[in-house]
């Protein structure tokens, strides 16, 4: 069984890809978190995506949501890994030579 490697995902996402695909809403330098974590939305934009070791990752100062892109989709959009890695490899262009065999 052939999985998506998560992360050839994360080193080809880039943050605004990734804030798109979570549907982060931008505001300066920070995003507005889209986690369900936040009972009543992040008034205040506490969701940081960085590029940290060649890699895309998120981190929520306020819920403490965190990880790689695919941990970070799956959590927000209530999806499983597999299939958010593969929303986000066909965003990224993360193609099947990408993959590795489990």
């Amino acid at each position: 069984m052939s999985r998506i490697d998560f992360d050839a995902i994360a080193e080809a996402i880039s943050p605004a890809q990734f804030a798109q695909a979570i549907g982060a809403r931008p505001n300066g330098r920070a995003f507005h978190c889209p986690s369900p974590n936040h009972a009543g939305g992040d008034k205040n934009p506490s969701l940081s995506i960085n590029r940290k070791d060649g890699r895309t990752v998120a981190y929520c100062h306020s819920c403490g949501l965190k990880g790689t892109p695919v941990q970070v989709l799956a959590e927000v959009c209530g999806l499983a890994l597999g299939d958010a890695a593969e929303r986000l490899a066909a965003l990224a262009g993360v193609t099947s030579s990408a993959t590795t065999m489990v």
